[in-house]
């Protein structure tokens, strides 16, 4: 096997959370109550919405700098600040798979979609976790709804290859879903990857 299909887990998609906190949370503040202190209690739920999300900022900086045990520090405060943020769920899963803690990772996804069905990057990062975990298809389940929610969602078609050629061993779907990925994604770093995984394939 070659160098590039040896490290194919490693390019798995790293797509982790939304970059925009607007629209992730499940929390809405429509629940305050309708008597005189309403517009004090929704300025409080504000105020925990924006705390939730400057730790969730930290947390994300803390996995992209190799640090996901102390990322999760982050995490559960804004948990704590706001349980209905899904984004905040779906972050401590990429945190928990980081470390290799799957089925807490799964936990903390499948939360985070309790809160927020269509969360189409925390469909997909539940599909991963399944896919370490060797459940391929759970996995495959995952990535086929990601693409229900967003056809052109290419980092779903990437996983989907690596499915199909890591774990169930159909080299002609791993290809044809690489080659799909080549069509939408936008990384040029990670689609010359995909090309050489793509080779690597062909020589075998």
């Amino acid at each position: 096997m070659g160098k590039a299909l040896k490290n194919v887990f490693m390019l798995m998609a790293a797509a982790v959370v939304c970059l925009s906190v607007a629209g992730c949370s499940g929390s809405s503040g429509k629940d305050a109550g309708k008597d005189a202190g309403k517009e004090e209690s929704q300025a409080s739920a504000g105020d925990n919405a924006e705390l939730s999300k400057q730790e969730i900022e930290k947390g994300i900086e803390l996995i992209s700098a190799g640090d996901p045990e102390q990322s999760l520090e982050h995490f559960d405060k804004a948990i704590g600040y706001d349980g209905a943020n899904a984004k905040a769920w779906c972050a401590r899963g990429t945190a928990m798979r980081t470390l290799g803690r799957m089925e807490e990772a799964v936990k903390d996804y499948t939360r985070a979609l309790e809160l927020k069905p269509d969360y189409v990057i925390c469909v997909d990062n539940l599909g991963v976790a399944y896919m370490y975990k060797s459940d391929f298809e759970s996995a495959r389940g995952s990535f086929n709804k990601a693409l229900e929610l967003d056809p052109n969602y290419a980092d779903a078609y990437f996983n989907l290859g690596t499915l199909y050629y890591e774990g169930l061993k159909e080299k002609e779907k791993a290809a044809m879903y690489f080659e799909k990925y080549i069509q939408l994604s936008k990384n040029p770093e990670r689609i010359e990857q995909v090309k050489e995984i793509l080779e690597s394939m062909k020589k075998e």
